[in-house]
This record gives structure tokens, sequence and C-alpha cells, in this order.
């Protein structure tokens, strides 16, 4: 994992602070991944390669009432401090949190898909959202 994870997270953020209908986000195979799972979490309307092939630009969420769909997504592990937990702890520390966002040995998974298969592995917690 590299540094446009973090920047995916912040242009997304800073995105929703400033009311934008799309942000830019360099297009790496790891920021598809994570967007694949916001989208199919409701939190991005879609995303899509630009023209130039460099970047991926993504359509953000706003209910009608102009809220966000998301409003307190955080980076948990930082470049300078990776932050590698079980399931247990990981449970212990953001058990409440509506989305959780994990870097596992079979993939990227959230918290709720853990739950559902049964699988008790650990890994690198990425981001969160709700803590």
């Amino acid at each position: 994992m590299n540094r446009n994870f973090y920047f995916l997270i912040s242009t997304i953020k800073f995105g929703i602070l400033s009311r934008r209908l799309t942000v830019a986000v360099p297009s790496t195979i790891f920021n598809m991944k994570i967007l694949r799972v916001l989208r199919a979490l409701g939190y991005i309307r879609d995303f899509y390669k630009t023209t130039n092939g460099k970047t991926l630009a993504v359509d953000l969420v706003y209910a009608e009432n102009g809220r966000p769909a998301f409003t307190n997504l955080r980076a948990i592990s930082t470049p300078g401090r990776r932050r590698h937990m079980s399931h247990a702890e990981i449970l212990q520390s953001f058990g409440r949190s509506s989305f959780v966002l994990i870097s596992t040995t079979e993939g990227l998974r959230t918290l709720s898909e853990l739950r559902r298969r049964r699988s008790f592995i650990g890994g690198e917690v990425l981001c969160v959202h709700g803590a």
C-alpha cells in the first residue's frame, strides 16, 4: 500500500466539505478496490477512469436534503504508523462503527463482511467511519 490511499481518503473528505459532485484521485488498482467497496456500501455513486487514464473521477453521494453520505471518515493506519490488529482488537476498538475497512490476507474486507463470513482474522485497519 502506498500514499495514494491517504490521498484518496483526504480527497473524498475535502470534496465532501467543499460540496463537490465529483473529485479526481490517482488511478491505482488498490484505489479501485477501495472505491468498489465504497460504491457497494452506497458511500459513493460511481467512479470511472478519465480520458488520460491516470486519474479516476469519483461521483460523491448526497441526500436530498444536501447532507453527504458520510462525514466522519478517518484513516487509521498512516504511512508512519501501520495499525495491524487481531479480530478481537478490531471488535473492541471499532465494534460500534458503521464502517471499518481492513486489509487482510484475503484482500480488502469490511468488518461486517468478516462477521457475515465468520472469519476471525485480523489485518491492517485502513479507515473507519462513525467511530
